[in-house]
C-alpha cells in the first residue's frame, strides 16, 4: 500500500503502538484493528484515546471488564466504535 499511495516512511508502521506514540500530521481518522482478539482491548483503548475511532473485529475483546472499557473510553473521548 505505501507505494501504491506513494506514503512516506513516516506514514507506515509495523506495529499499532508506533501509531499511538506517533506525532506525525494524521492522514486516518479511524484505525481498524485486525489484530489477535487478545490484543484488541490494549490497541483500542490506546488508539481511542489518541481520537481514533475505532473499527474492531468480532470479538471485542476476550473479557467483558475490557469490553466495557472501550466502550468507555470510547465515549470519554468522542470517538466512534
Amino acid at each position: 500500500l505505501q507505494k501504491i499511495y506513494s506514503l512516506e516512511d513516516k506514514y507506515v508502521y509495523d506495529d499499532w503502538r508506533q501509531l499511538a506514540d506517533s506525532n506525525v500530521e494524521r492522514l486516518a481518522d479511524c484505525a481498524l484493528i485486525t489484530l489477535p482478539d487478545r490484543e484488541h482491548h490494549e490497541a483500542a483503548v490506546q488508539l481511542a484515546k489518541k481520537g481514533y475511532h475505532i473499527l474492531l473485529e468480532k470479538p471485542m475483546a476476550t473479557k467483558i471488564e475490557h469490553c466495557k472499557e472501550i466502550v468507555q473510553v470510547c465515549r470519554d473521548n468522542n470517538v466512534l466504535l
